[in-house]
């Protein structure tokens, strides 16, 4: 099964980034986009553990996923249900 690649937002003069590469990683706002919550959930799910991430030092609050740990989260947990 495939899922879409996350594009971050980018202003309308930017073309979207293709994330196919290894290394992409999102913030959590632009995960709760994908995942349909809001960036406090995802904060809950990296502080909890069920989703792999890592702080941007210590005592920060920015948390950056990778695009292949959210893929396995989806896997493991189902994609995000969707409006009709």
């Amino acid at each position: 099964m495939t899922y879409p690649t996350i594009s971050p937002e980018v202003k309308s003069d930017q073309q979207p980034a293709i994330h196919s590469e290894a290394g992409a990683f999102f913030d959590t706002a632009t995960v709760a986009r994908f995942l349909s919550c809001t960036p406090r959930t995802v904060t809950r799910l990296c502080a909890l553990g069920h989703l792999p991430a890592f702080r941007l030092g210590a005592g920060r609050t920015s948390w950056r996923i990778s695009e292949a740990d959210l893929m396995a989260f989806i896997t493991r947990h189902g994609p995000p249900d969707l409006p009709a």
